[in-house]
């Protein structure tokens, strides 16, 4: 029976990444003066609102008993000491002297996903809260837009192979997503990876040196699994989680080229090394070319436990700027 074969093409590909700070910062303390009291019919309605970095105001007034002339301060709203992720809520506090009902509100705003709920966040993000001040003469609604900074690391999710074959995951992948906060919107520090970890009968590897650019995770046979990384901009650190669930298929055979090694000649010799995924268990009787038309054999290499495995390679002549700019491989099993 004739076996057919998978080819595989070499791809090189670079990443750069760029430096950046953080900082920690603080909301003034905001007062509302002003204002005014409907002498009789109690039909006065105020609204104040104040944005982040400017500090104005602004209000409007319906007033038809009466003026009953100034009061104030009347209204006063403290931000937290600090809006910088510490694992704390990042809640306002709010004094008056109105009486009545207060209520205080947080929502997420932009791409944040939050409340309303009368809790203070404590994640990195965008933030609204609001204030409202309501007795028997009148309204006051308060909206307040801040910012909890530090690293936010965003959900990730991906399919795996029905055998639960081993995984390369890129880890510009999982960081396209994240972002680190700080005042005035979102910043582009350099974010790097510095660890992983796997959840029960699974492993999980980041790639150091060369290979820095990856993570190799090998699954458990649960259909669906989640594995953690742990993501800094250089100050702040977040934890990361990525979703991994079963394809409803498993591929029949796969190779895939990870990582090229070093290409060197040295005078009778040329050399290199390279790195594979492939299914686990297997062997793989694989072959390389440069031009699609010659193809030499590379020997059977057992892809092991993890699928993963070195080629290493070695050829009489100087073959070194043609196996840096294209190669192809293909296996049989």
């Amino acid at each position: 029976m004739r076996r057919g074969f998978l080819i595989l093409s070499l791809m090189v590909t670079s990443q750069l990444a760029c430096a950046g700070t953080s900082a920690d910062y603080g909301l003034d303390l905001q007062v509302i003066n002003g204002g005014g009291l409907a002498g009789a019919s109690k039909d006065y309605t105020a609204s104040f609102s104040f944005d982040q970095g400017g500090y104005g105001s602004s209000s409007g007034y319906g007033q038809w008993g009466g003026f009953a002339g100034q009061i104030g301060p009347f209204l006063v709203i403290t931000p937290p000491d600090s809006l910088l992720a510490d694992g704390g809520p990042k809640g306002f506090v709010t004094q008056t002297d109105l009486g009545g009902t207060l209520t205080q509100t947080y929502e997420g705003r932009l791409d944040t996903s939050y409340g309303p709920s009368s809790y203070a966040p404590s994640l990195p993000g965008f933030y609204r809260v609001q204030v409202e001040v309501a007795n028997s003469a009148l309204k006051i609604t308060l909206d307040q837009d801040f910012i909890i900074h530090g690293v936010a690391a965003r959900g990730d999710a991906m399919a795996k192979p029905a055998d639960n074959a081993p995984m390369v995951i890129s880890v510009s992948d999982l960081l396209a997503n994240d972002v680190a906060l700080a005042f005035g919107g979102a910043s582009s520090p350099s974010l790097a990876i510095v660890s992983v970890a796997a959840g029960p009968g699974s492993a999980a590897y980041l790639g150091t040196g060369a290979n820095a650019a990856w993570i190799l995770f090998v699954p458990s046979s649960a259909s669906s699994e989640s594995f953690t990384y742990r993501v800094t901009d250089g100050t702040n650190v977040a934890l990361g989680t990525v979703t991994v669930s079963q394809l409803n298929s498993a591929p029949a055979f796969s190779l895939r080229l990870i990582f090229l090694g070093e290409v060197a000649f040295n005078g009778q010799r040329t050399t290199a090394a390279f790195d594979f995924l492939g299914i686990p268990g297997q062997n793989y009787q694989i072959e390389y070319s440069t031009d699609l038309a010659n193809w030499f054999s590379a020997g059977t290499v057992p892809t092991g436990t993890t699928g993963s495995f070195t080629l290493n390679l070695s050829r009489l002549g100087d073959h070194a700027e043609a196996w840096r700019s294209r190669m192809y491989f293909r296996a049989r099993r």
